[in-house]
């Protein structure tokens, strides 16, 4: 009972009831503020435990150079008078740190409770199933609310991302190749019906991947199930799309749109923004940036691309210091070469954060892939003898 109910079943427990609100309760009210609050209090409290008490390895420090570097952005936002606005929606000023937290934050807390033994490799994988759940509420959730708003039921839905980040999770159950098959399956059919391109596009790499891995290192007596697994999925796959382009018009555009090249206007704000970073003139911000949100200090809209983003709000420190988060996780990937789960959970999470960090916020993790990479990296850190108590 006491492994159940710990610490991490209450930190998650909160994360996930912040989640679905719109669901369980209406969204921005009192409980939603409640639970924020209190998510970002013990969030902050179990990084300030973790920085305190541990010994970092060179993925986590990684992780926490560039942690450290956007924190600092934004809390020196707060004390400006700006205002900033995007696509003509005023943005508070405390959402630049809000996202930063909600994205890092629970890294280091889930890496402490793994530590502790609170977050084991048997409930990690309840939790995966609960993140699932929560999910899939949050994109019909999304999903009601656009359409009632549009009148619109052929809608592109941004919970697609979700699933997208549950993906690496499925190599927690190697040792359950049913289980694994429908939760990719599960995941990949979500990330179909969001009409989302860039999450489609993601999801096709990363089910190519895993399907080519799993091949190596499933167990022999597992081969002939995982075939039929395989080819199950890619009948469903087909079926689903072959559905969609005879009866959904919407998907058929969307398709028509990407191979005429149509980027929804991405295309236009990286030009943009890319001469905006080559041309400046001003050495302070070419060097440290505009500040955080200072994309929209010189334009109506987000960069949606991670490098131009802190390209123009960082400037070339934050290039430097992203570029070195990401070779982090490429060392760890080699580093890890003889653990194969680890290895494998690391390349598929680079393949998946990596694509993404081209045409979206890929650094804003959500909770699903923050929180099983602090387990990840806490539990075959362990064993590896990376990790070192100072206290």
């Amino acid at each position: 009972m006491r492994k159940v109910f710990n610490a991490c079943t209450l930190y998650l427990g909160i994360r996930c009831l912040y989640a679905l609100q719109g669901v369980l309760y209406s969204s921005g009210g009192l409980i939603s503020r409640a639970l924020l609050l209190l998510f970002l209090l013990m969030s902050i409290y179990y990084t300030c435990t973790t920085f305190g008490k541990y010994k970092f390895p060179s993925l986590l420090r990684g992780i926490t150079c560039l942690f450290v570097l956007l924190s600092c952005y934004g809390v020196f936002l707060l004390f400006t008078n700006s205002d900033f606005y995007a696509a003509g929606n005023p943005v508070p000023k405390f959402e630049y740190l809000k996202s930063i937290l909600l994205s890092f934050t629970p890294i280091y807390a889930c890496y402490h409770f793994t530590k502790q033994n609170q977050l084991t490799e048997n409930n990690i994988r309840v939790w995966i199933v609960v993140f699932i759940i929560v999910a899939t509420l949050s994109y019909y959730r999304v999903q009601s609310e656009v359409v009632f708003q549009t009148g619109n039921e052929n809608i592109t839905n941004n919970m697609a991302y979700s699933f997208i980040a549950l993906l690496p999770a499925i190599f927690l159950f190697q040792k359950r190749p049913l289980v694994q098959y429908l939760i990719l399956g599960y995941c990949m059919l979500f990330v179909l019906f969001s009409m989302k391109r860039g999450a489609i596009l993601i999801g096709v790499f990363a089910l190519i991947y895993f399907l080519y891995i799993n091949r190596k290192v499933v167990q022999k007596k597992y081969k002939v199930l995982t075939n039929f697994l395989t080819i199950g999925i890619f009948f469903v796959g087909a079926f689903v799309v072959n559905s969609y382009l005879i009866s959904n018009e919407y998907f058929v555009s969307r398709i028509d749109a990407t191979m005429e090249g149509d980027s929804s206007n991405r295309d236009q704000l990286y030009t943009y923004f890319l001469s905006h970073f080559m041309e400046e003139q001003n050495p302070i911000n070419f060097l440290f940036g505009h500040g955080a949100n200072g994309t929209l200090s010189i334009y109506i809209d987000y960069a949606h691309n991670d490098w131009l983003e802190l390209a123009i709000n960082q400037g070339l420190l934050g290039l430097l210091v992203y570029a070195i988060y990401w070779v982090m996780f490429i060392k760890s990937i080699r580093q890890f070469r003889e653990n194969a789960l680890m290895k494998n959970y690391l390349t598929i999470f680079f393949i998946i954060f990596f694509v993404k960090s081209f045409f979206s916020m890929s650094y804003q993790m959500n909770i699903y892939a923050s929180a099983i990479l602090g387990y990840m990296i806490g539990a075959h850190g362990i064993s590896k003898g990376q990790y070192l108590k100072l206290s």
